[in-house]
């Protein structure tokens, strides 16, 4: 069965000038997101979890920004053992700025067909002050967990009529969770 991201495949063939293969779109907003990125399939079954923001509910499942079973279960134990909120120990672990997300909703979703997906290490994030344009303290993400980039859940599928992640996903549920926000800079 083929993969339902049709981002990647009609990103595949895009050359440079020289005649070189360009980084693919989506492969570049992983880069900015992840280190040590390694290409994957997701099967069918496989639970997806992600922190949204309860101010942006048309994010909830067209953004790419998920994770699987093991690394939500380390940030449910870090979130035990530090006596921390679940919405906080996401940001802490994987590095998501207030800016990106509340953290203050859960969604719990399923795979249904083949999604393509890179999968990393979060990379470390910066804060730049508005005012003076340096930027702050780094904010190192916890390096144990990895993060998925699942580009192109937002785009039409091939069956039409309805997008990516309406076919690839079943969602399980939404639900509000503790999140406190986190200031980090210098």
């Amino acid at each position: 069965m083929d993969s339902l991201n049709i981002i990647f495949i009609s990103n595949e063939q895009i050359l440079d000038r020289t005649g070189v293969p360009k980084l693919r779109d989506n492969e570049r907003e992983a880069e900015h997101g992840l280190l040590m990125k390694t290409r994957i399939t997701l099967t069918p079954g496989l639970p997806l979890y992600r922190f949204a923001s309860s101010d942006n509910p048309n994010a909830w499942f067209i953004s790419p920004w998920w994770v699987g079973y093991s690394p939500f279960e380390a940030l449910k134990e870090y979130a035990r053992v530090e006596k921390i909120p679940l919405g906080l120990a996401a940001r802490e672990c994987l590095a998501i700025l207030q800016e990106w997300s509340r953290c203050d909703r859960l969604v719990r979703a399923s795979v249904k067909q083949p999604l393509e997906a890179w999968v990393g290490t979060p990379k470390t994030q910066r804060v730049k002050d508005k005012d003076t344009q340096r930027y702050g303290a780094r904010w190192e993400p916890d390096r144990r967990i990895t993060q998925l980039y699942t580009p192109g859940l937002s785009q039409p599928s091939e069956t039409g009529g309805q997008l990516i992640w309406q076919v690839a996903l079943h969602v399980s549920g939404v639900e509000p969770i503790v999140s406190v926000p986190v200031h980090r800079g210098g």
